[in-house]
């Protein structure tokens, strides 16, 4: 069953959406804010997104712009704006589609529908020397089969340092990748959450994980 984040400021509207797609057959998870939406997306991680582009405190632009920056995980993106400048700065975002407001529920169950149909399995992000492998999109790490618990955020940095075997990330860019939604983190951040990632890989393992400090550079998994 595929799982869809709707995330809009207007009740009326988003009510009525959800409960067509819920007659679809689909699980939607609801929210009225780009926080929560935000919230939403990184415990449950859906299929798809659909999210009004002004919403209140975290817009809806910067609420594409994170989804974008951890997955690629489709995300429409609906606004009342016409202009063909606001259009073209959603897809700049990366947004998926754009659909201007108003629309029909029936209309944009049948994008999301369309949609659907071309979102591919997941992709595993595997060592398999190491017996390692995440799942992006359930957020699931395991290691020889058997279940690695780890923080979101231990998580998103495991993620990126597999996605990208070998890249030396810089302190600045994890946390600019990871730590979007927190404000006030410093590169000790970063070092005390590696540190503690790497000390579960190397009690799972039984063994010295993969992750290495490039030491004035930043962080890299080496494969």
């Amino acid at each position: 069953m595929h799982r869809i984040l709707l995330v809009e400021d207007e009740a009326p509207l988003r009510e009525a959406l959800a409960a067509y797609l819920r007659r679809e057959g689909l699980t939607v998870d609801e929210a009225d804010d780009g926080e929560t939406g935000w919230r939403l997306f990184r415990l449950h991680t859906p299929d798809l997104v659909v999210l009004d582009r002004k919403l209140p405190g975290l817009s809806g632009e910067e609420l594409c712009r994170r989804i974008k920056g951890l997955s690629k995980v489709p995300v429409l993106v609906a606004t009342s704006m016409i202009q063909e400048e606001a259009v073209l700065e959603g897809f700049a975002l990366g947004a998926d589609d754009y659909v201007r407001k108003p629309y029909s529920v029936r209309e944009m169950t049948a994008r999301v529908q369309a949609r659907l149909r071309q979102v591919r399995p997941s992709r595993l992000l595997e060592d398999r020397a190491k017996g390692l492998s995440l799942d992006p999109e359930a957020r699931t790490a395991q290691l020889a089969g058997a279940v690695l618990a780890l923080t979101p955020h231990e998580f998103d940095l495991l993620a990126l340092f597999l996605g990208r075997p070998d890249q030396v990330f810089s302190r600045q860019e994890l946390l600019e990748k990871v730590w979007v939604d927190t404000l006030e983190v410093s590169d000790r951040t970063v070092d005390a959450h590696v540190k503690n990632l790497r000390a579960k890989l190397k009690t799972a393992l039984g063994d010295e994980p993969s992750l290495v400090t490039i030491y004035g550079r930043g962080y890299r998994w080496t494969v």
